[in-house]
C-alpha cells in the first residue's frame, strides 16, 4: 500500500508536467519530422526538456523534502497511521528521485513515436524492466519499502539515459 500511495503521489505532477507537454510536444515533433525540419525538431525537444526539467525537478526536490508532510496531509486518517505515514513518505523520497527521468523518458519517447520509431522505445523500455526487477531483489533487502522505490528511479534513470543516447545517435549531436 505504501508503494501505491507513494507512487499516486508521485503520478500528480508527473500527469499535470510530464503527459501534458509530452502529448504536446508529440504532434509538433511529428509535423517536424514529417516535413523534414531536423534542425527545428532537436530544438523543439530540447525545449520541451527544459520546461518538463523546470517543473519537475522542484517538484521533485519538495516531494523529498516534505515527503511525510505531504503524505500525513493527504492520507493520515483511519486505518492509514503514523507508522504507514512513515513508510510512505521513504517510498515517496525514494520515488520523487526518479521523478525527472520519468518525464523527460516521455518526451525522449515522443520523439521517436514523432520519428516513426516505435522499437527502440519499447525495446529500452523492455531491458528497464529487467533492470527494475533486478534491482527489487537488490535493493528491498537492505532499504526495505524504499529499495523497491529506489529501484524504480535508477530504472527510470537508465531508461531517459538510453533513450538520450539512441536519440542523440539518430539526430547526430543532439
Amino acid at each position: 500500500a505504501a508503494i501505491y500511495y507513494a507512487n499516486r503521489i508521485v503520478q500528480l505532477p508527473l500527469g499535470v508536467f510530464g503527459y501534458a507537454l509530452s502529448s504536446v510536444a508529440l504532434s509538433s515533433l511529428s509535423k517536424l519530422a514529417s516535413e523534414g525540419k531536423m534542425g527545428e525538431f532537436r530544438l523543439t525537444v530540447s525545449f520541451a526538456l527544459r520546461k518538463l526539467t523546470m517543473a519537475l525537478v522542484p517538484s521533485a526536490i519538495v516531494m523529498a523534502i516534505l515527503g511525510q508532510v505531504i503524505i500525513r496531509l493527504a492520507f493520515q486518517r483511519g486505518s492509514f497511521d503514523a507508522y504507514s505515514t512513515q513508510i510512505t513518505s521513504k517510498a515517496l523520497m525514494f520515488f520523487a528521485l526518479g521523478l525527472p527521468f520519468y518525464g523527460i523518458s516521455r518526451i525522449f519517447v515522443s520523439a521517436f513515436y514523432a520519428l516513426q520509431d516505435t522499437k527502440t522505445p519499447v525495446k529500452v523500455a523492455a531491458l528497464c524492466l529487467v533492470i527494475n526487477v533486478v534491482l527489487n531483489f537488490v535493493l528491498m533487502f537492505p532499504l526495505k519499502i524504499g529499495g523497491i522505490a529506489l529501484a524504480s528511479s535508477i530504472s527510470g534513470l537508465v531508461n531517459s539515459w538510453i533513450l538520450w543516447t539512441a536519440l542523440n545517435k539518430k539526430l547526430k549531436r543532439f
